[in-house]
C-alpha cells in the first residue's frame, strides 16, 4: 500500500531544487511504525520525521520531485500522516535560445567596407577579423554566433609608366596602368583616352594603347575588391599621364652658296621724288614738302654666266642643184643657269659675321612653315659649350636663315624643339673656320747695317687668349724664300709682344732687303682660330752705320700771364 505525488519539468527545463514550508509529518519513519517515506527525484531521496514542518533539497539535476508514503509490512495496522500544504520547485533551462540574421553584416561574404546597420567597420582594423554575435534570454541562457569577415576600408592607388614622347613611326604607344595599396586586392582598373568612354581591364596591371598624332591624356583609376552597403567598391583618385605622339622631322643645315651670277658693285644714281615728311621746328611738328632730288648709290649687279660649247645644227645647201640637209657643228656659248651649293663649312674673315641656312620639315619631306628653328654654336676647342646664337623662323617653304655674330672658329648645329604633332630635331654639324688676325705693328729702323739690329713689335687678335699664352712664328725672307727663326712664346694679356732680331756680319758695299712676317701657330683646345700671317714689312740691310742723330731740342716753357680785363 503507498500513495506518492511526483512533478515532471518540461523539455527544456531541469528541478534544481526544492522546498516546503507547510508539511506535517506524523507516524513515518518511526522504530516499530509500519509507514516510511518522504520527498524523492532522479536516484535521490530524503525521509520525513515527526515534527518536522519544513525542508529544503538541492541543489541537484531532475527531470522530476515528488513525496510519497509507503507501508512496508502485509497489513498495515498504524496510521501514519504527511501533509503538504505547499510546496516549491526550482528548475533551470537546459536550451539556449536560438537566433538568426537574415539580413545584414552576418550575410556579407568577401571583402566589405564601410557602415552596416551603424556598424562602422573602419573602427577595428583592417584584414580578417571576427564577427560575434551573443544573446541571453529571461533566465539568462546565453547564446553567441561567430564567424570571420574580411575588412578592407583603404584607398588604392594608380601609378602610370611609359613613354611621354613617341615618334609615329613606332606604331601604337602602351602606358602601363598599376594598382596596388589594398589588402583585398585590385579587382580592376579603368582607363580613358582622350576624355573617351572608360575602358575597363582586370586584375591590377593594364596595358593601355595610345595611337594617332597628337598630345594624348590617358587617366586612369582603380576599384578594389571591398565592397559596401550599396556594392561600391573601395577606388583610388584619378591619375593623369600625357603622351605625345609626333611626326618625324628633319632639320638641315649649310652655307649655302648661290653659283652661276657675275656679280659687281656698280655706282648709279637714283631718283628720289618729292615726298612730304614731318620735323621739330621750335619745339612743334612741322609737316613741310622736300623737293625731288637725286643721289649716287652702290649696288650690286648680275648677270648670269656663259660658257661656249659645241652644238649640232642642220643646216640646208644646194649642192649639185640640189637642195640638202647637213649636220655642221658650231660653238655657241649658252647660259649657265645659276645653283645654290650647301657647303658644310666655311671661311670667315677676323670680325665678320656669316650666314647659315637650312630647311626645316618632316621625315615626309613636308616643309614645316611659321616654326622657329634654334641655331647653337660652341667654340671649335672640343669643349662642346653650345649657347644659343640665333633664332630664325621658317618659311611657307621650310627653309630658314639666320645671320651668326663674329667670332672664333665655331661648331655649329641647327635645333627643334618639335610641336604638338611633330617631333623635335637635331641637324648635324658645320664649321665655321676663323683665321687669326695677326699684325705686325712696326719692324724698325727700316734701314740697318750688317750686324745691326732690329726691333719688331707685333700685336695677336682674337679676343681670348689662353692663360699660357699662345704661340707666335717669326719669319724672315727674302724674295720668295723665307725661314722660321724663332717662336715668340706666352703671348697673352691684349696680344701685344715686342723681340728683336741681329743680322750676321756683311760687306758694307753689299746691300740686300729682307722681309719679316709673324703667323699664329695651331694650339688646339686651347685658341679656337686658324692659324694666320699678317703682313710683311721689309728692311734694307748693308751700308754704313748712320751717323747718331741730335737730341731734339728742349721746349721751353712758357709762363701764361693772368689775362687783364679792361676798364
Amino acid at each position: 500500500m503507498s500513495a506518492h505525488w511526483q512533478a515532471t519539468s518540461p523539455p527544456g527545463l531541469t528541478i534544481v531544487g526544492a522546498s516546503t514550508n507547510s508539511m506535517v509529518s506524523a507516524g513515518l519513519n518511526s522504530p516499530g511504525g509500519d509507514f516510511g517515506g518522504g520527498f524523492c527525484w532522479s536516484g535521490w531521496g530524503a525521509t520525513t520525521h515527526d515534527s518536522e514542518s519544513a525542508a529544503g533539497f538541492g541543489p541537484f539535476l531532475s527531470a522530476h520531485f515528488g513525496f510519497q508514503l509507503v507501508c512496508g509490512v502485509s497489513k498495515c495496522t498504524q496510521p501514519a500522516q504527511l501533509d503538504i500544504g505547499a510546496i516549491s520547485l526550482y528548475v533551470r533551462e537546459t536550451v539556449g535560445p536560438s537566433f538568426a540574421a537574415p539580413t545584414g553584416l552576418w550575410q556579407t561574404s568577401g571583402w566589405i567596407r564601410g557602415t552596416y546597420q551603424s556598424l562602422d567597420t573602419s573602427r577595428y582594423g583592417q584584414g580578417a577579423l571576427p564577427l560575434t554575435l551573443s544573446t541571453a534570454d529571461a533566465a539568462g541562457v546565453p547564446a553567441s554566433l561567430t564567424k570571420t569577415i574580411y575588412v578592407d576600408n583603404s584607398t588604392p592607388t594608380v601609378s602610370i609608366t611609359g613613354p611621354t614622347d613617341a615618334p609615329s613611326t613606332a606604331g601604337t604607344q602602351y602606358v602601363t596602368a598599376t594598382a596596388n595599396g589594398s589588402p583585398s586586392g585590385i579587382a580592376d582598373i579603368v582607363c580613358t583616352v582622350d576624355g573617351s568612354p572608360g575602358q575597363t581591364y582586370p586584375g591590377p596591371s593594364a596595358q593601355v594603347p595610345v595611337s594617332g598624332i597628337g598630345q594624348h591624356a590617358v587617366d586612369c583609376y582603380a576599384d578594389n575588391n571591398a565592397v559596401d552597403p550599396s556594392g561600391a567598391h573601395g577606388r583610388s583618385t584619378t591619375t593623369s599621364r600625357s603622351l605625345k605622339i609626333g611626326q618625324p622631322t628633319i632639320v638641315g643645315i649649310a652655307f649655302n652658296k648661290l653659283v652661276g651670277l657675275r656679280c659687281h658693285r656698280v655706282r648709279l644714281r637714283v631718283t628720289i621724288p618729292a615726298h612730304r615728311r614731318t620735323i621739330h621746328r621750335h619745339g612743334k611738328r612741322v609737316r613741310i614738302r622736300t623737293r625731288a632730288r637725286s643721289r649716287l648709290e652702290r649696288v650690286t649687279r648680275c648677270h648670269p654666266r656663259t660658257v661656249r660649247r659645241r652644238t649640232v645644227v642642220l643646216v640646208r645647201v644646194r649642192r649639185h642643184h640640189h637642195w640638202i640637209t647637213i649636220r655642221r657643228v658650231k660653238r655657241v656659248r649658252v647660259v649657265v643657269p645659276p645653283r645654290v651649293i650647301g657647303r658644310t663649312s666655311t671661311r670667315v674673315g677676323f670680325g665678320r659675321g656669316t650666314t647659315v641656312d637650312g630647311w626645316l620639315g618632316t621625315s615626309a619631306l613636308t616643309a614645316i612653315a611659321g616654326h622657329a628653328v634654334h641655331v647653337l654654336t660652341a667654340p671649335d676647342n672640343g669643349s662642346n659649350a653650345f649657347t644659343e646664337a640665333a633664332t630664325a623662323t621658317t618659311a611657307a617653304d621650310g627653309t630658314w636663315s639666320a645671320k651668326l655674330p663674329p667670332g672664333p672658329s665655331r661648331l655649329v648645329e641647327a635645333v627643334y624643339d618639335g610641336d604638338p604633332t611633330t617631333e623635335g630635331a637635331t641637324s648635324g654639324q658645320v664649321h665655321v673656320i676663323v683665321a687669326a688676325k695677326v699684325k705686325l705693328l712696326s719692324v724698325s729702323p727700316g734701314q740697318v747695317p750688317w750686324g745691326g739690329t732690329v726691333r719688331i713689335r707685333g700685336r695677336l687678335l682674337g679676343g681670348y687668349l689662353p692663360p699660357g699664352g699662345a704661340l707666335v712664328r717669326l719669319r724672315l725672307g727674302q724674295g720668295k724664300d723665307f725661314t722660321t727663326y724663332g717662336i715668340q712664346e706666352h703671348v697673352t694679356g691684349n696680344g701685344r709682344f715686342a723681340t728683336t732680331y741681329t743680322f750676321g756680319a756683311g760687306l758694307a758695299t753689299v746691300q740686300r732687303t729682307f722681309w719679316f712676317q709673324i703667323a699664329s701657330l695651331p694650339m688646339g683646345d686651347d685658341y679656337a682660330f686658324a692659324p694666320a700671317d699678317s703682313r710683311k714689312a721689309y728692311v734694307r740691310v748693308g751700308g754704313h752705320p748712320p751717323p747718331p742723330r741730335p737730341p731734339p731740342p728742349k721746349k721751353r716753357r712758357h709762363r701764361h700771364k693772368p689775362h687783364r680785363r679792361r676798364r
